[in-house]
């Protein structure tokens, strides 16, 4: 198995083992039971016999070798979980059974043949569905947050699975650490998401809002410290220094001692906020513009289309639909005529073994035509007699726009007929496969 599939495949396992899990912890709660390490253990095993499975087909071996090796696999996770006490009672018993061979024969199968897209997108529809369920359920119960965790891997799994299984890329160094960045994303996203959705009515909203708040504090509270320490960098008037002397005969008026207006100062914060925002969208701006990886491609090479206007193009459109309209009128009014009676044969035969052959003459066509329509005389008779009408109709101007005696039995006929030799010449072909097998 390529590189390429070999992530996608080992996801789609992974999510196998979070669904299991997923619906064991739901059962227990149901029940009403208190689950240990039992229905966890299967996400490492499900991982751990896929990897197993593939180190031990990296060299040739037999299909029992791998029966044997994968028997083994299945009754050491049935015994940890009988040790884990998660056989309870015979019910538990047999579940856990089928999980564990269900797991260890996913395992194996993955191993053998290639991931399908139809596997993939069912695989992620189940998780998702579970993960529905089992919130819907823990929101009624009070549950944490945490006991999701199982379920939101493996819906993250199975999506960034289905991504790379649809970029069909080899994984090297760096996309590995893309993966392993992209997988802690998008759990990071289902765990916003879930505690949201988990949490008592309006406390998500509300989670939001002061998450928000806080943010806007913090981020004025930083401008204050600013530019508070921008002032604290002034020099200050020194003391001893010779005071100011004032000329006789002016009296100096005391200043009243003003003190900085609120107002002013978040007049000052807001045009430093919306600098900030206006630098930050500008820098996003130029970011947006710099592409990185991918194939160059020379200048010379590059295709070049120009899109045509909506006018121009509605106007391409009607013309074609005008064309088509004036072709069926012309079509129709000369259906009695060799030609267009010939027109009419080609048309309908178009999609059917008997059709016109690139680079076939008319009479080739029609005297083919004829010879596979042996079964009805009267429109063999009517074909064959077609054959010099159309060659005077085609070669001689005289013969144009002559009517054609038997042309309504030529369109009536032809394509029973057509339908007729078609389902027999099929039945032929698969007898004879069917005696050859």
């Amino acid at each position: 198995m390529p590189d390429g599939r070999a992530f996608p495949t080992f996801a789609a396992q992974l999510a196998t083992a979070c669904a299991v899990c997923s619906f064991v912890q739901i059962m227990g709660m149901s029940s009403g039971g208190e689950l240990g390490l039992y229905p966890l253990i299967l996400i490492p095993y499900a991982a751990a016999a896929y990897g197993i499975d593939r180190l031990f087909l990296r060299r040739e071996r037999s299909m029992r070798a791998l029966a044997l090796l994968n028997t083994a696999m299945g009754l050491a996770i049935f015994a940890a979980c009988f040790a884990l006490d998660a056989c309870g009672d015979l019910a538990s018993t047999l579940f856990t059974a089928l999980f564990c061979l269900g797991l260890t024969v996913r395992a194996a199968s993955l191993c053998l043949r290639r991931m399908e897209l139809r596997s993939m997108l069912l695989t992620m529809e189940l998780c998702l569905f579970l993960l529905v369920a089992q919130v819907g359920f823990g929101a009624a119960s009070g549950m944490g947050v945490a006991a999701y965790a199982p379920i939101m891997a493996g819906a993250a799994a199975s999506i960034l699975g289905l991504v790379i299984y649809r970029t069909e890329g080899s994984l090297g160094a760096r996309g590995w650490a893309f993966t392993a960045a992209a997988f802690a994303g998008i759990f990071a996203l289902l765990w916003l998401l879930v505690s949201f959705a988990a949490a008592p009515a309006g406390h998500g909203i509300v989670a939001i809002w002061n998450a928000a708040v806080a943010a806007v504090k913090s981020v004025f509270s930083l401008i204050y410290r600013f530019l508070a320490y921008l002032i604290s960098l002034l020099p200050e008037a020194e003391y001893g220094e010779a005071e100011m002397e004032t000329p006789e005969g002016i009296v100096m008026e005391e200043l009243p001692e003003t003190e900085t207006s609120p107002i002013i100062a978040g007049i000052l914060l807001a045009i430093i906020a919306a600098l900030l925002i206006y630098g930050l969208v500008r820098l996003l701006i130029r970011l947006g513009r710099i592409n990185i990886g991918g194939r160059k491609i020379s200048a010379h090479s590059r295709t070049k289309r120009r899109r045509a206007a909506l006018g121009p193009a509605l106007a391409r459109l009607f013309a074609s639909w005008k064309k088509a309209l004036r072709l069926r009128v012309k079509l129709w009014q000369r259906r009695s005529t060799p030609e267009g009676l010939l027109c009419i044969l080609i048309r309908k035969c178009r999609l059917t073994p008997w059709h016109k052959r690139p680079g076939e003459t008319p009479r080739l066509f029609l005297t083919r035509l004829a010879d596979s329509a042996e079964d009805d005389a009267e429109l063999h008779s009517a074909l064959l007699r077609l054959i010099p009408a159309v060659d005077a109709a085609v070669y001689s101007p005289g013969g144009r726009g002559v009517d054609f005696d038997g042309a309504a039995a030529v369109r009536r006929r032809i394509s029973s007929a057509v339908r007729r030799r078609f389902a027999r010449d099929s039945l032929a072909s698969a007898f004879a496969k069917i005696r050859h097998k």
